[in-house]
């Protein structure tokens, strides 16, 4: 039976915090947004050394805020989204290396996450009318897209698209999703460009709805010379009764899938699998189940390799492996690859993951970000090696 061998080879503890995200720049260099104990928005920067190590590297903190959010669209070009204390609107900010670059606020907001894509897009407006006159050549703003969500009071989910440029953060379009929503996971799943040209992009809500899992996927569209907007492609609502979301994307032979680890109605971890069908909707595949967890995270290993992050009964870390199958030969079971254990976690916050690159000959390491006793940051990395 194949198995991950697990190795804890490094451990950071500093910075006290109420909550956090962490994400990669590289896999030498990892990047976290912390919400301080005195509720300031801070984002940090650690080098993952070679032989395991974790050193902080530099660090830098903004305004009062909370539900902190964090995507990379590049290794030194990162966005942040929370909710501001002061008004109690949404945050969102720019960030290069740990130098606040631009902020921008939207509506009110009762939480918050931020996704970004990688691809350098220019928004080009309608033409004018009339146009300017010969020579006045207008110069288009470039940058990246992040898009965030966010609830308000009345538990509405508004979906929003930013352009994250080089000066500046604009509000390109929001929507507001139908239904209420508690919780709420937000995965980038594909661009879409048009001869080299970003023109469209989409991103997958999974959130908890009137107490049930309902997927959902949206498009923007960034078509030159015309208005960009944001519309709901698809949606599938289904009758699991779910506490806790976590969703990841991951790949088969036979084309994309979604990984949602959920807490279920009974408190146990459950990790549904979803085929993402070409209209948007998502057809259920696979389960793997564990035992009692909270606070649970979910990242893709390799191919359909996957790991969740939680706190367990005994109120400890624990990383669970699995494999699903990766195409229709072989067994068509799901494998519990390995777990990762660690010491008692603090009374807030879960658990957040992030794994470096990985490949068939060397799967790679996992980062995992919680709340120790002491009420700090506790970074804790794992190495993986292929086992039997």
């Amino acid at each position: 039976m194949p198995s991950y061998e697990i190795e804890r080879v490094g451990d950071l503890e500093q910075d006290l915090v109420l909550e956090y995200d962490i994400a990669l720049a590289n896999d030498a260099t990892l990047v976290a947004a912390l919400r301080t104990n005195n509720s300031y928005l801070k984002v940090a920067q650690f080098q993952l050394e070679s032989g395991g190590g974790i050193v902080n590297t530099g660090e830098a903190q903004t305004v009062q805020a909370a539900n902190v959010s964090l995507s990379l669209p590049t290794a030194t070009h990162w966005v942040t989204s929370a909710v501001k204390t002061a008004g109690g609107r949404l945050l969102v900010s720019r960030w290069s290396p740990v130098v606040l670059r631009d902020d921008a606020e939207g509506m009110a907001a009762a939480s918050s996450a931020i996704v970004s894509f990688g691809t350098l897009f220019t928004v080009v407006p309608p033409p004018a009318n009339p146009p300017p006159p010969p020579g006045n050549l207008a110069k288009y703003p470039e940058g990246y897209l992040a898009v965030t969500t966010n609830t308000n009071g009345l538990n509405q989910l508004r979906i929003s698209a930013w352009l994250a440029g080089n000066n500046m953060l604009t509000d390109l379009a929001t929507v507001i999703a139908p239904g209420r929503y508690t919780k709420v996971s937000l995965v980038a799943y594909q661009t879409l460009p048009g001869d080299g040209v970003l023109e469209s992009a989409t991103a997958i809500t999974a959130s908890i709805s009137s107490g049930k899992l309902r997927l959902a996927t949206w498009r923007v569209s960034l078509i030159p010379e015309q208005t960009p907007t944001l519309t709901l492609v698809a949606e599938t609502l289904t009758d699991v009764e779910i506490s806790e979301i976590s969703a990841a994307l991951f790949h088969r032979q036979d084309g994309d899938y979604l990984a949602t680890a959920v807490v279920a109605s009974d408190g146990k971890l459950n990790l549904l699998t979803w085929k993402i069908l070409a209209d948007g909707t998502f057809n259920r595949w696979m389960d793997a189940t564990a035992g009692t967890a909270s606070g649970i995270d979910c990242v893709r290993i390799r191919r359909s390799d996957l790991a969740v992050g939680c706190r367990d009964s005994g109120n400890k870390l624990r990383v669970i492996y699995w494999r699903f199958p990766y195409s229709k030969s072989g067994t068509q079971e799901v494998i519990r690859m390995g777990t990762a254990t660690a010491g008692t976690l603090g009374n807030l916050g879960g658990v957040k993951l992030a794994h470096t690159s990985a490949t068939l000959a060397n799967p790679g390491s996992t980062i995992a970000a919680c709340r120790a006793n002491s009420g700090k940051l506790k970074l804790i990395r794992f190495r993986l090696r292929n086992g039997d």
